[in-house]
């Protein structure tokens, strides 16, 4: 036993499937067997279902037309202005009179000539007083069709079947028409929130209903048809429990009106003799004994590709941390021991590429930081000299302070990012600075979410947009330059769902030339006069993923750069950043 077991665990995989697959064609004959039986069966079945249902989409649609000609015989009946008077007058007179009852019955007439269905038509006000074109009533039989009963009821609502109250030797299903008259004026509408004004009640004839949608029996099985209103059976329903039939339903012109059909499982007819036969054949083909083999060989088979699926997922996963040894000999196992090698060459080129990213992300960042314009460097401390020798050392001593703490943010090595607040308050001593420089009063302001302001962005980051903004917006070289009266730079960041917004927005009446500025950002020089629009775009896709810039300008009034963006944490961007999207 050992050696056969030895011999066939040595065996190539293909020799393995090939035995598998010679005892497959065995059983497959008497699967084949049993899928005849069960496709035969579900054809027939399914046949059965399409015949069901063609025939109770007939019986809709021909009581679809009774119910249209009913439901435009009540709109043209209720837009008639005599029926409203009349109406209106049986709500004035507390009791019946010879006019308002005479006018209802041609009126009662039009509407029960509209359909063989109907057995007659009754109106009750809120006063309960019934119009109706019998004499002698009882509105106690089957359901009751008094007004504080009804009162409930809104627009057109159907009731179950009963004993009809005006002919106790019949049956009927009522319909009920919730009628409000529209304040003043001569029109009818349907209640759907406040109580009715009348009732018109429209009682069907059981029977000519029951004979409307039922006609003799299927050569394929037997059935009954019934109506549901909301779920309610207005009709009578077929004996047998729901365990014993199969139901199928459709809509109606009235809503919430349905037909159903209710088809008893017994009567279906099929080939008992060939199932019969079909089964006899499967049962001889497939036995109990082959059908346990192919379990223990399939997952003997099997089982070293599931031993690689697990090492897959678990590599997928980062928990694969010991190796899976191969249990044979086979392809499976050189598999297996190539899986693991590859795996841990893999995980190690990772390890320095993931290395070498971070490197470069950090060397990119420093270097695009610290991009600083030699010129304000050079301007700035001339305007400190020119202060200090015209003898006003505080305002010397203000900028050259100011200037520091620029210098100090800006030079800062070993931080690549800061927050929206900290970038902010560098922006400001930056445009104190140009103020100071260009004798200038431009305010800045800043529309920050609250919960922004400790978002981490690349440092030094919206400078670039605010010497833009004084550039294009307020710096002139004309004294006849048209100036606003109020200059100003505001410093936007917001977030809608898992996108991000940072720019800058001033209302300079140079405004922007839309076209530069989008040529600007893909160049990387300043030859358009867009400075440093390059070098911000570039830097957050640095840290950000599916940067985009939007540029809009009404000079004087908005003129606005905006970069949107989203963070995604598995990027390896610096720390800081990753972590705001976790």
């Amino acid at each position: 036993m050992k050696k056969i077991r030895y011999w066939y665990s040595s065996l190539p995989l293909s020799s393995k499937i090939t035995l598998l697959m010679a005892l497959l064609i065995t059983l497959l004959a008497g699967s084949f067997s049993l899928f005849s039986i069960s496709f035969f069966n579900q054809a027939y079945s399914h046949e059965t279902e399409q015949i069901a249902r063609q025939r109770l989409e007939l019986f809709a649609e021909n009581l679809d037309r009774d119910l249209l000609a009913i439901n435009n015989q009540i709109i043209e009946t209720s837009t008639m202005p005599l029926f409203v008077r009349t109406i209106q007058r049986a709500l004035e007179v507390p009791s019946k009179d010879l006019e308002t009852l005479v006018n209802f019955q041609q009126f009662f007439k039009r509407i029960a000539d509209s359909s063989p269905l109907i057995h007659s038509v009754h109106v009750i006000t809120k006063d309960d007083i019934l119009y109706s074109p019998y004499e002698q009533t009882s509105r106690t039989l089957g359901n009751d069709l008094s007004y504080p009963s009804l009162s409930h009821l809104q627009k057109v609502t159907l009731l179950p079947g009963g004993q009809n109250p005006f002919a106790p030797s019949r049956k009927s299903v009522p319909i009920v028409v919730a009628l409000n008259l529209l304040g003043t004026s001569s029109y009818l509408e349907l209640t759907s929130n406040l109580a009715a004004d009348v009732f018109l009640i429209i009682l069907l004839d059981e029977q000519a209903l029951l004979e409307k949608i039922n006609s003799p029996g299927s050569a394929f099985f037997s059935y009954t048809n019934t109506l549901l209103f909301q779920g309610v059976p207005l009709l009578p329903e077929a004996p047998e429990s729901d365990s014993a039939m199969i139901r199928f339903t459709t809509p109606t012109q009235i809503n919430g009106l349905e037909l159903m059909m209710s088809i008893a499982k017994r009567s279906y007819k099929p080939l008992v003799a060939f199932m019969i036969i079909i089964t006899i054949i499967t049962a001889l083909l497939v036995t109990g004994g082959g059908s346990v083999l192919i379990s223990r060989i399939s997952r003997h088979i099997t089982s070293p590709f599931s031993a690689m699926t697990k090492m897959v997922k678990e590599m997928e996963t980062g928990s694969y941390e010991f190796d899976i040894k191969p249990r044979y000999a086979d392809e499976t196992g050189t598999l297996i021991e190539g899986m693991n090698s590859m795996y841990h060459t893999i995980i190690q080129q990772m390890r320095q590429i993931k290395e070498e990213e971070q490197q470069k992300y950090r060397y990119l960042s420093q270097m695009l930081t610290e991009q600083i314009n030699p010129h304000f460097i050079y301007n700035t401390l001339e305007i400190i000299n020119m202060e200090v020798i015209n003898g006003r050392q505080e305002n010397a001593s203000d900028m050259i302070a100011t200037f520091a703490a620029f210098l100090r943010h800006t030079l800062n090595q070993g931080e690549d990012t800061t927050t929206l607040a900290q970038e902010l308050e560098h922006c400001r001593k930056y445009l104190s600075i140009m103020n100071t420089r260009l004798g200038l009063q431009i305010l800045i302001f800043d529309d920050i979410a609250p919960h922004l302001e400790l978002f981490e962005i690349p440092k030094s980051i919206l400078l670039p947009l605010v010497e833009n903004a004084i550039r294009h917006g307020f710096e002139t070289s004309s004294m006849q330059a048209q100036t606003v009266e109020h200059p100003s730079i505001t410093i936007t960041a917001k977030q809608k769902g898992d996108r991000y917004s940072i720019g800058v927005i001033d209302n300079g009446t140079k405004g922007i030339d839309i076209e530069q500025a989008y040529k600007a950002l893909n160049e990387k020089s300043a030859q358009s006069g867009h400075i440093g629009l390059n070098n911000v775009l570039n830097r957050l896709k640095l840290y950000f993923d599916d940067v985009e810039a939007h540029v809009s300008s009404i000079p004087g009034y908005r003129n606005a750069i905006t970069f949107t963006f989203s963070i995604d944490p598995d990027r390896g961007a610096p720390s800081g950043i990753a972590a705001l999207a976790e």
